[in-house]
């Protein structure tokens, strides 16, 4: 069944797309003017613009509840921001006993949707391996993170088909989650990997980076960091970054500016005119203090910040416009020395605490190579921070005589060895690497590298 994008609206828009939602301005356009914005309407309300339609098949997913509630439970035990993909173990008797329970919910829950989607389904659908009751919650864990809900359901995911004058872009909402997935927010939100960084011509992208001020030892850096993030023209909508798109995933967050607003406006105060042909054509702004703009297209209202967030989020037409965008060679370059300007991390400040007296100096002071480099810009990109590289450099430092910052330099493997993110860079031939280092069994043992591999 096919969708009207105004039946769309009353059916999706009775659903919150997040609290902020509620809470943003709406207010006349100071935007566009009427005359570009009946333009912007007029364009989108031509016949195949936006179609929206179910795909009638039932799916087991992920709730947002139930992860929310995994994000409480990694936070409240001090692990923080897990990478992606992995879980962070249990550290005592106590933890194990939360962990089991978990584990089993999440199959039980998981096995009983998929019995009713298979019921649904016709066909039937595959039912996933039969799941234990595990009965109640240790009451422990209810005590300290709440009871938990339930954490798989199921959904009947929308398709969105938006077409320009030079393509159509086809997305689905309801994405397939991990099952312990701690960051999904937005069950009507949406992805696109878009054409990886190492799918664009070589010459063509060397020569973006060179425009964008990157030497050809950062260029080797970015590379492998954008393989784990994605293309120029990448969107994702559906976790906690709010709005995030490009090859660095620059993101929105709860504020509707960030990363991402700040590159906008250094597109529009860069080059107005294909800032203009790329976004705001479209129903995409930015303020001058950097928060995002989107205009309410049915109604010709702009939302600003956290409300421009939800309206992303809830019409596809204008996460499609990013995506859209980023074919552009003009937003491909500003995205280039937005990520050199905001994420890359050498400069960064450092203080470990040597002697018991806080030893300053910047990030460059003790990584050298472009292994350590990837590790630091990969942690900047996905956390917003290096780390905690001072709390590794101060525990170097009680077993070794260190007198100043130059001297952690030698440790630049055991550094690697301990603060790697997503990806374990050492070895890799294209990189280039420290000598080997003594590896201090004390410091290893407290990032549980101990016994290192590729896969947390």
């Amino acid at each position: 069944m096919k969708l009207s994008p105004r039946m769309a609206y009353s059916i999706i828009g009775c659903l919150s797309v997040g609290s902020s939602f509620a809470s943003g301005l709406f207010r006349k356009s100071e935007f566009w003017d009427p005359s570009e914005i009946q333009s912007i309407q007029t364009f989108w309300s031509e016949p195949g613009r936006y179609t929206i339609s179910s795909t009638n098949k039932h799916a087991v997913q992920l709730t947002v509840a139930g992860s929310q509630w995994l994000w409480d439970y990694n936070k409240k035990r001090g692990k923080g921001k897990v990478a992606p993909g992995t879980v962070a173990p249990p550290i005592n008797t106590q933890e194990e006993v939360w962990e089991a329970w978990i584990e089993a919910k999440i199959a039980r829950d998981r096995y009983l949707a998929s019995v009713a989607a298979a019921a649904l389904n016709k066909p039937a659908s595959k039912i996933l391996p039969a799941a234990p009751d595990p009965g109640f919650p240790p009451q422990d864990m209810v005590d300290l993170f709440g009871a938990p809900p339930v954490f798989a359901a199921v959904v009947i995911p929308n398709q969105y088909q938006i077409k320009f004058d030079n393509g159509t872009v086809t997305y689905q909402d309801h994405v397939a989650m991990r099952p312990r997935y701690a960051y999904y927010r937005f069950d009507h939100g949406t992805n696109s990997g878009g054409t990886r960084i190492s799918e664009v011509p070589e010459e063509e992208l060397n020569g973006l980076l060179e425009n964008a001020g990157i030497n050809k030892s950062e260029q080797k850096v970015f590379k492998a960091i954008s393989l784990l993030e994605g293309g120029f023209d990448s969107v994702n909508t559906y976790d906690t970054g709010f709005v995030s798109v490009g090859f660095i995933q620059f993101a929105s967050l709860k504020e509707g500016g960030h990363s991402l607003g700040e590159t906008l406006l250094q597109y529009k105060k860069e080059d107005p005119e294909n800032f203009k042909n790329d976004f705001s054509k479209y129903g995409i702004n930015v303020t001058t203090d950097g928060l995002l703009v989107a205009l309410d297209i049915e109604r010709g209202e702009e939302r600003v910040g956290p409300a421009a967030n939800s309206q992303i989020i809830l019409d596809k037409r204008l996460i499609a416009t990013f995506q859209q965008a980023g074919k552009s060679a003009p937003y491909r370059q500003v995205q280039l020395k937005a990520a050199k300007r905001i994420y890359w991390p050498m400069s960064d400040k450092i203080a470990p605490i040597v002697n018991g007296k806080p030893m300053p100096g910047v990030l460059s002071d003790v990584i050298k190579t472009e292994a350590g480099q990837c590790v630091f810009l990969d942690r900047k990109v996905n956390t917003g921070s290096i780390g905690t590289i001072n709390d590794c450099l101060t525990e170097i430092s009680k077993v070794k005589n260190i007198k100043n910052l130059s001297e952690f330099a030698k440790y630049e493997a055991l550094v690697i060895r301990c603060m790697w993110y997503r990806f374990n860079p050492a070895g890799k031939t294209d990189l280039s690497q420290p000598e080997p280092c003594e590896m201090i069994t004390a410091v290893l043992e407290k990032y549980g590298r101990n016994k290192d591999t590729n896969k947390k």
